[in-house]
């Protein structure tokens, strides 16, 4: 099945149904002299007067900024005061960054790198700082590099010149810099042709590092400790073996080396993948290491002094996710996986004592532990024989061990291998669901741990043949079934009143055909398929169908505040290439725009108007448009031509102060 809904930009419910209650409106919400447009990339506001459609670039520092989108890295503060917008530079195939540093728009930022060219940007937890290597005088024979630090409140910057023969494999293996968790201290390792590595270590108020020579060696990984105290550095001999970890105090004092195993390098190729591979202790004592070499994963478990504690490497599941640590102190809990076994064991390891505790010995090989949303709980399926299985509920801190299912009927898949049941959680944890098989039907059975209920839910193999049943809980009460059948070559859209245990059937269409499905509020659910979107109400069991004119893209559903009028947003398809806008009344459906890209439109507080941008062609700048609720086009205005590159895709409503 496609993936479900992912992005649903809404407020309210649909107005394209009965309305049932009136919503009150607050008295403080904002005016709608002017409109105000956001790109989130480069932080630019652009206000724009909603009766002459005068437009300017606005510094005004109160318009919430959105998520940053991935095109240079870390272009907003953690605590989204401050945003870095930066112009791509190449040169022989390498990427640069000349960037600029501001709050929120294009008139309040400041030059950050001027003639500077720069690979990354990295700002301190606190957002205090951000630091960046750069160098200056490209393009000429004395080129220098800089290890830069800027006070974002005080606009200080602090450049400290790399020395020279540092610059030999600056471009290809210098490393990511690393705040510490208290955002005092950067690190980041530098390295020289045929010498070796170089750590560096910034105060964030000095303008020189400590810096620390590791001759003969590739420093290939760094991680602070969680008390900010030390740099744990990982370093190799040559490109395929690791053979030294060194636990650096702040101020540049190595205070332990330790050898490591020669099979850790795979943990470190790819930095997207290897970060989330080492994980602290609940104390912040210990961490450990994950490996996997030759299909044969491994755990080493060290102290706070960089000492590995465990005797050998643990083995433990290919599933990585299935080691963690309990909320105990010191206290892992892993899948013990013999990969010549029929079945692996759960325990836990005080990693103090080194004593193990076996809490299941029966776990399938390749079978993980499964986290509730909030990560106080966690299921693993024990086998029984070969068709059954038991369903064991933990606490993570190990208080709390129960079997709520029972045994769970299991199909076996090819004659060898099962389906264990795979746990889906309610949104507050509240309720868990697993989907159990045998020869003549689906079951799907879930469990109410507040009220200790147990419930379960047929569908016979005799319709349902070949491909099964998918359940998503869309809230705690409700649940959205997708079903497919060889049989009928046909799927079904599915919607379960938990509490009532009402069925209902929203949607009937051919196997091929994919939908999104997705709660929108506590009274309307949506299913968009590549020609429609069907619209449902809870409340009242009514209906509507909106016709949809291209194939399906993501869709948002944006209600006016007395739910008496919607706008359907139908994103761009990867196929298609187009975004469209459709009106929704109560009487009507009417399609508004047809384009290459429309942003998110916004209501007026009254719900009279609303707004949206769009335009038609990649370089076209975009048209902003004022409706009336019951689709009159009121203004329309063409944006300056300086926007046409800018990504506005967030509207609001307000004054024009």
């Amino acid at each position: 099945m496609r993936r479900l809904l992912t992005w649903i930009a809404i407020s309210m419910a649909c107005a394209s149904l009965l309305l049932v209650g009136v919503r009150a409106i607050h008295s403080d919400s904002p005016p709608t002299a002017c409109v105000q447009l956001l790109s989130p990339t480069t932080g630019d506001v652009l206000t724009v007067d909603a009766n002459t459609g005068a437009a300017l670039l606005d510094a005004r520092k109160d318009f919430p900024l959105p998520v940053a989108y991935p095109l240079y890295r870390s272009n907003i503060s953690p605590d989204q005061r401050y945003i870095i917008r930066g112009v791509n530079v190449s040169f022989k195939g390498i990427d640069f960054i000349r960037a600029w540093i501001g709050r929120r728009s294009t008139t309040n930022s400041h030059n950050l790198t001027g003639a500077t060219l720069a690979t990354q940007f990295v700002w301190s937890p606190d957002s205090k700082y951000v630091a960046f290597t750069g160098a200056r005088g490209w393009g000429t024979r004395s080129i220098l590099l800089d290890f830069a630090i800027m006070n974002v409140d005080n606009q200080t910057l602090h450049r400290e010149e790399i020395p020279e023969a540092l610059d030999n494999l600056w471009f290809s293996s210098s490393q990511d810099i690393v705040w510490s968790p208290d955002s005092s201290t950067a690190a980041v390792a530098f390295h020289e042709l045929n010498v070796g590595a170089t750590l560096a270590l910034r105060p964030a108020d000095a303008d020189q590092s400590i810096r620390i020579p590791f001759r003969k060696e590739t420093i290939s990984y760094l991680m602070w400790s969680p008390n900010s105290q030390y740099v744990y550095v990982f370093t190799q001999d040559d490109p395929t073996t690791f053979r030294k970890l060194y636990v650096v105090q702040r101020d540049g004092h190595i205070l332990r080396q330790l050898a490591l195993p020669t099979d850790l390098e795979p943990m470190f190729v790819d930095y997207t993948i290897s970060a989330p591979r080492y994980r602290w202790s609940r104390d912040g004592q210990y961490f450990y290491l994950y490996r996997s070499m030759m299909n044969k994963p491994r755990v080493d478990v060290f102290n706070l002094s960089g000492k590995q504690v465990t005797t050998s490497s643990l083995p433990v599941s290919p599933q990585f996710t299935s080691t963690l640590w309990s909320a105990q102190p010191h206290t892992l809990l892993y899948i013990h996986a013999d990969i010549d076994a029929a079945y692996q064991s759960l325990v836990a390891l005080d990693v103090e004592t080194q004593q193990i505790t076996t809490l299941l010995s029966a776990v399938p090989y390749n079978y993980r532990v499964w986290l509730s949303p909030n990560s106080l709980e966690f299921i693993v399926s024990e086998r029984i024989n070969t068709n059954r299985s038991i369903p064991h509920l933990f606490s993570l801190d190990l208080t709390k061990h129960e079997t709520p299912f029972g045994e769970i009927l299991i199909k076996l898949a090819n004659g060898s291998e099962s389906n264990e049941p795979i746990p889906n959680w309610s949104p507050s944890n509240q309720k868990v669901m697993l989907v159990s098989e045998d020869d003549t039907k689906f079951r799907l059975v879930w469990w109410n741990k507040t009220t200790r209920e147990l419930k379960h839910l047929d569908f016979s193999k005799q319709e349902y043949v070949g491909w099964g049943v998918s359940p998503k809980w869309l809230s705690d009460d409700l649940l959205g079934i997708d079903t497919l059948s060889t049989k009928v070559n046909g799927r079904k859209a599915l919607l379960l009143d938990e509490p009532s245990m009402t069925l209902t059937t929203l949607l009937s269409a051919s196997s091929d055909s994919p939908y999104y499905f997705a709660k929108i509020n506590d009274d309307l659910v949506v299913i968009a398929t590549s020609t429609n979107a069907i619209l449902y109400r809870l409340t009242t069991g009514s209906t509507a169908t909106v016709k949809l004119p291209n194939s399906l893209g993501e869709i948002g559903l944006i209600v006016e505040p007395h739910q008496r009028a919607s706008v359907l947003l139908n994103g761009r398809d990867a196929n298609f290439g187009r975004a469209s806008l459709s009106l929704i009344t109560t009487t009507s459906t009417m399609l508004l725009v047809d384009a290459d890209y429309i942003a998110q439109p916004v209501w007026s507080s009254d719900g009279e108007i609303f707004t949206f941008a769009f335009a038609n062609t990649a370089s076209a700048s975009p048209m902003l448009q004022i409706m009336s609720r019951d689709g009159i086009l009121l203004h329309s205005f063409s944006l300056p031509p300086r926007t046409s590159l800018t990504d506005y895709s967030q509207l609001r409503w307000t004054t024009c102060q």
